[in-house]
């Protein structure tokens, strides 16, 4: 799972992506996202379709998380919380997220 730290589009960096798949893995059909810092807490999270380790950007499909999911990117958010406190996300989704963080 991919959880970018800013609000770059995908495309930015995309190419560093790639890499990180061309070295680590040797067939990935897909990738999750987390947008959290990017949409907010709706529109969250996005799997892409991934054919010769190159991600199709034309691929993105919102998608339902599924517990697995969630427990992963939840974990990452609440040891770096920082980025979600530095983020553009109005106070209110702050506060709802790190309530939904010290529940789970």
């Amino acid at each position: 799972m991919i959880v970018p730290k800013s609000y770059l589009r995908p495309e930015m960096y995309i190419d560093q992506i790639e890499e990180l798949l061309v070295k680590n893995y040797n067939s990935v059909s897909c990738i999750y996202f987390d947008f959290l810092i990017k949409n907010g807490t709706r529109n969250r999270y996005y799997k892409a379709s991934v054919l010769n380790q190159k991600i199709s950007l034309n691929s993105f499909t919102k998608i339902k998380a599924n517990d697995n999911l969630k427990n992963l990117s939840n974990s990452f958010f609440a040891k770096n919380f920082d980025i979600v406190s530095n983020s553009y996300l109005t106070k209110a989704q702050k506060f709802f997220l790190k309530k939904q963080l010290l529940d789970s």
